[in-house]
């Protein structure tokens, strides 16, 4: 039997440094004059109780993680600097959060994409204390030597680790596994094995941020329930709505042409992408109409072989809120997609079609006067294939993941 092949000594095309892209750089940006902002207090769910209006926080920072040696193809540490997105939950119970890889340093054939993990805290996050918590994700990573196929696999590493919070400042430490074993075309007939057991070892500084709290006075008193039966009444608290939030796609099938081929990898994981959608909101029945833009892309290229995969998506969509759980408030209901999609490079393809699907996620609202409501979007469309040349399809089938969706109701700023 062939022994698996090492990762060290090889030399690769990812050995360089990745480039920060400008919509990384502005993200970056935006991050910083968050971090140093001092006008967004954390939620002090821990002294004024478990209230709807402290169930959730914003959480924005940075985090930096190390693959030892084992998982680097040049026998050095691979680092990462990483884009974080996300919420604390259940009043510090729980985690969930978007990591977007924005720089890579170490010559490795190893990468990751973007991360969707959540971490549980059996005792809840509390302020100058640390605690456990275990942990679990959804993650798109990639292997790519010489002039081979970026291959790639959807993985669900675990992990565990300590939190310490101080004032709106978290600082947490954890490890966890990463196992990829996979067979590694080394020509458009050859393959070999790969297998990697990586640990990773991460370390975040996140801040966290109030954006509901100012309500709870109102709230308490009854004023909100007041405000909300007149408008109600008179219908002025429903209306449109425009959201915008950072997004990314998971393919959730292989591709027959690409099997066929045999050699050039598989898609994966698009491109990182900006969820932009307008809408009307129904008060009475809790109900959202909406429309929604994303583009996404994804790119192959191996041993003289390329393709691109594109898709661009209008979408209409209705869905119903369920109930309300201190403000923690789930949606579902039904989609119908104009879907552009194109595949282009050695093998080409077009096709434009209208396809239904379902959108489901939830809002995290304390009370229904809030102009700014924070939007997890999730979509799924199945059934989006291409014809290429050969006579066989690449599958368009996503998973679409909008973590965080900033959602303004423009006429409640009157």
């Amino acid at each position: 039997m062939r022994r698996a092949l090492s990762l060290r000594g090889t030399r690769t095309r990812a050995t360089r440094v990745t480039r920060v892209t400008r919509p990384t750089r502005r993200w970056l940006v935006g991050a910083g004059l968050v971090l140093a902002s001092g006008s967004l207090p954390a939620q002090p769910y821990v002294d004024g109780g478990s209230t709807r209006h402290r169930f959730a926080q914003l959480t924005l920072g940075l985090d930096t993680r190390v693959f030892p040696a084992a998982a680097s193809s040049e026998g050095d540490p691979l680092h990462e600097l990483r884009l974080l997105v996300g919420g604390t939950h259940f009043w510090g119970h729980a985690d969930f959060y978007v990591a977007f890889p924005v720089r890579r340093v170490g010559g490795s054939a190893f990468r990751t994409r973007t991360e969707t993990g959540a971490r549980l805290y059996p005792w809840r996050i509390t302020r100058d204390r640390v605690r456990p918590w275990i942990g679990a994700s959804l993650m798109a990573v990639e292997y790519e030597r010489g002039a081979g196929p970026r291959e790639g696999r959807l993985r669900w590493p675990v992990s565990a680790g300590l939190t310490y919070q101080r004032g709106a400042q978290l600082l947490t430490a954890g490890a966890g596994v990463l196992g990829y074993r996979a067979q590694y075309p080394t020509s458009p007939t050859a393959r070999v094995p790969i297998a990697m057991h990586p640990r990773v070892f991460s370390l975040a500084y996140t801040r966290s941020m109030d954006l509901t709290l100012g309500a709870e006075r109102e709230w308490l008193s009854g004023a909100t329930a007041d405000s909300v039966a007149a408008r109600l009444a008179d219908g002025s608290i429903g209306g449109w709505t425009v959201g915008l939030g950072p997004s990314t796609a998971f393919f959730t099938r292989t591709s027959p042409a690409l099997r066929a081929l045999g050699y050039a990898g598989q898609h994966r994981h698009a491109r990182s992408f900006v969820d932009l959608g307008v809408g009307y909101h129904f008060p009475s029945p809790d109900l959202q109409l909406g429309m929604a833009y994303r583009h996404t892309r994804s790119a192959l290229s191996a041993y003289g072989f390329s393709q691109v995969a594109s898709r661009r998506a209008v979408t209409a969509e209705a869905y119903r809120f369920l109930f309300d759980y201190h403000g923690f408030v789930p949606f579902v209901g039904p989609h119908l997609s104009w879907e552009q999609l194109r595949v282009s490079g050695t093998q080409r393809g077009a096709t434009d079609r209208l396809a239904p699907g379902v959108t489901f996620g939830w809002d995290i609202r304390p009370n229904r006067l809030q102009t700014l409501v924070l939007r997890t979007n999730l979509r799924y469309t199945p059934g989006l294939r291409v014809p290429v040349t050969g006579g066989r399809s690449v599958a368009f089938d996503q998973l679409e993941f909008n973590f965080i969706q900033f959602v303004i109701f423009p006429n409640r700023f009157l």
